[in-house]
């Protein structure tokens, strides 16, 4: 069996709609990534879903201190092409996991860092084909207004070099 983590990203509660990227990074027991990513929407010439799994643009020796580039042509980061209806981004993990923390990188692109997500949703199947929705932990307070549809808010990335996880839009930046 596959475990896939799912997120269901709307632009219409997004930073800015023409293109988002996000890196994610499960740490369980062990530090685990994604086997493959793939996309409803990639604006392509290299900047596809692959980039949020394949390290690009990450450097560091362990999660505590990966950091991000701010590629000017976001190279090393995920755009999509449209996301007027929404877009989905899919991990699979190749293994059934146990996830303690996802830490995520929002679009960070120099001069572009509006692009990244805000509000997004978390599914998970064990199958591929019975999916649940992850729900925030009890007590998580946003910074910007809440969006019921979309319970997760993620952290505007600066668009500077050599930046850590960006992670949850809350006060201590909290890990998924």
């Amino acid at each position: 069996m596959d475990y896939k983590i799912e997120l269901w990203v709307s632009d219409k509660y997004g930073y800015k709609s023409d293109s988002e990227e996000v890196y994610y990074h499960v740490k369980g027991a062990a530090e685990i990534f994604a086997k493959s990513a793939s996309a409803t929407s990639e604006w392509g010439g290299g900047v596809n879903a692959t980039n949020t799994i394949n390290r690009s643009g990450i450097s560091g020796t362990s999660v505590e201190n990966y950091i991000h580039d701010n590629n000017k042509d976001a190279k090393t980061m995920w755009h999509t092409r449209d996301t007027s209806k929404g877009v989905d981004i899919t991990y699979d993990f190749g293994m059934i996991k146990s996830v303690d923390q996802m830490h995520v990188w929002n679009m960070n692109q120099m001069n572009n860092a509006d692009r990244g997500l805000k509000n997004v949703k978390i599914e998970y199947s064990l199958d591929n084909e019975n999916w649940q929705t992850l729900t925030p932990q009890d007590g998580l307070e946003y910074l910007d207004e809440k969006n019921e549809e979309y319970p997760f808010q993620l952290t505007k990335a600066s668009g500077e070099n050599g930046i850590k996880a960006t992670n949850l839009n809350t006060e201590n930046h909290e890990p998924v």
